[in-house]
């Protein structure tokens, strides 16, 4: 198997701004479940508060924008009810900042605000769903976080050498992450019998993708699995291990999705796990522009 190391820091440069933060995302759940909590804590399904995003250190910046704006990225999701269920049009600005430390901390006020929009939803979702599904949902929660934590790491080992667009990467790619699933969970509180086919999907948190949106489940598969093969054969020993690790929470969170989707929606179709797989086979795709 072939293994080809990170290039010079220019070189990387200029590919990770191929590699954009809006269209990494697009690969992180069309599909599924619920919300995230702290990394390690045990969850109740009875315990809507453990729906906590864990907190991820920003540096922290002297505030050089207008009081106008710094208003605006600090508003809660009850206060922009018009851009509740995405990403707020601040976030798609902090490319724009410059400099690392300014950029973080821009990202770092859309992590909190996203961590309020899933920590609602899963909240009312929890509310509507009967205590055998409320479990169903809090195992569909932990696979979610393990994959979320999962993904972190193999970008952070990634993106490393990239300086602070690979930082950027890692924290833009990561509050896309949250948008998305709460707007997942959002499509499930909103029906009493919600069909992952009928649901709304997350064009507001991310960019959306048409590359493998028409093709056939199988031809999917194959290139998820062309994808992945291709991915581990340009990475190092240490990369090619957490992608592994990647993978697997990948596949079992798909597996707890599917179990929810089949437990609220009897009679839902098979989009869900064919958007999945076209997002993940993307993301894959995505990752290996970083290093090609």
């Amino acid at each position: 198997m072939t293994t080809v190391s990170l290039q010079a820091p220019t070189q990387q440069e200029n590919r990770a701004m191929r590699f954009s933060y809006a269209a990494t995302v697009v690969a992180i759940g069309v599909s599924g479940a619920f919300s995230a909590c702290t990394p390690g804590m045990p969850v109740d399904a009875n315990d809507n508060e453990t729906a906590t995003t864990a907190a991820t250190t920003y540096q922290a910046v002297p505030d050089t924008r207008s009081k106008d704006w710094n208003e605006r990225v600090s508003m809660s999701p009850h206060d922009l009810p018009h851009e509740g269920s995405g990403m707020r049009p601040e976030f798609w600005r902090c490319a724009e900042i410059g400099a690392w430390p300014d950029a973080a901390e821009c990202i770092g006020h859309e992590r909190t605000y996203q961590d309020a929009r899933l920590n609602s939803a899963f909240q009312q979702l929890m509310e509507r769903l009967e205590v055998e599904n409320q479990t169903r949902a809090t195992i569909a929660q932990r696979a979610w976080l393990r994959a979320q934590e999962a993904d972190g790491m193999f970008e952070a080992s990634l993106f490393d050498s990239l300086g602070s667009i690979g930082n950027f990467e890692a924290g833009s790619n990561e509050v896309l992450r949250i948008c998305s699933r709460a707007r997942q969970i959002d499509g499930y509180a909103g029906s009493e019998n919600p069909d992952p086919a009928t649901m709304k999907t997350p064009e507001i948190c991310t960019e959306p993708s048409s590359s493998c949106a028409d093709d056939e489940p199988g031809n999917l598969e194959s290139k998820l699995d062309d994808a992945y093969e291709k991915l581990m054969s340009l990475v190092d020993d240490d990369l090619r291990k957490k992608l592994a690790e990647s993978q697997r929470a990948w596949i079992d969170l798909q597996e707890a999705d599917a179990e929810l989707e089949r437990s609220i929606s009897p009679n839902s179709s098979s989009s869900g796990k064919k958007k999945r797989n076209c997002a993940r086979a993307e993301q894959l795709e995505k990752y290996a522009l970083v290093i090609e």
